[in-house]
């Protein structure tokens, strides 16, 4: 398990490694988030500022949270490269508060002997990230982790997938985030890339909802098929309670 040895060195005290039962390698760290504080504010009042780190700080409050993310260990070194890159770029980029994506980028570029920036690491989960491609994160992987190169492996694409976390407002959608999630070079066909479409979501762990299938005030997934610069579908999922 020289992976594993070399992980737990590559990772500071900030956070908590470990592997279980199931031989699922599990990340945690704990991080503080800004959050309404409902003893001094209304929940209309909340309505109007929409998010906590918008609000007047007199309003808000923070509250401690513990990120976890995980995946499973393998003993090629090659997959489990495959498997830091997919499973934590999104952390490192996305989730918890500026210190846990610190954490998981330093851990990223120690154990790969990268020096990947925060713009490198969106741009790799927007391509690599939840295993979308397993065949492009090895060609990424042996170009010497080279980010032209990766730019130009997507820039074939015929097909992409665009991924709007929103909220149904009655006006219009308030989108959370809006990010692109680049297919594979081999990905051709609108239904290969609707199929990639259930995956995606199966492991992001979210309920069908079909097409325009939500309510005002929904909190959903949008995923639009693009071909080339052109939207050609679009299909909803909600995010499970």
């Amino acid at each position: 398990m020289e992976q594993l040895k070399k992980l737990f060195e590559s990772f500071d005290g900030l956070g908590k490694i470990y592997l279980d039962m199931f031989m699922m390698i599990i990340f945690e760290i704990e991080y503080k988030e800004r959050v309404f504080d409902f003893s001094k504010i209304s929940y209309d009042d909340s309505l109007e500022y929409g998010d906590p780190d918008d609000a007047p700080k007199k309003y808000t409050k923070f509250e401690k949270r513990m990120h976890t993310t995980f995946f499973r260990y393998t003993d090629n070194e090659q997959e489990f490269k495959c498997k830091l890159l997919e499973w934590l770029s999104r952390p490192a980029t996305k989730e918890g508060d500026i210190n846990t994506q610190r954490w998981y980028l330093e851990g990223i570029n120690k154990y790969l002997g990268t020096n990947f920036t925060n713009k490198d690491i969106d741009d790799i989960y927007c391509h690599l990230g939840n295993e979308v491609s397993r065949s492009l994160t090895f060609k990424f992987i042996e170009s010497g982790y080279d980010m032209e190169v990766l730019e130009d492996l997507c820039s074939n694409c015929v097909f992409s997938v665009y991924f709007m976390e929103m909220i149904d407002n009655e006006d219009d959608y308030t989108i959370i985030d809006d990010y692109p999630t680049c297919l594979a070079e081999e990905i051709t066909s609108k239904e290969i890339a609707e199929g990639f479409i259930e995956g995606y979501v199966q492991a992001l762990g979210l309920d069908y909802e079909g097409s325009d299938m939500h309510e005002k005030g929904d909190h959903v997934i949008c995923l639009e098929v693009w071909q080339y610069e052109e939207p050609i579908s679009q299909v909803i999922y909600k995010k499970k309670e």
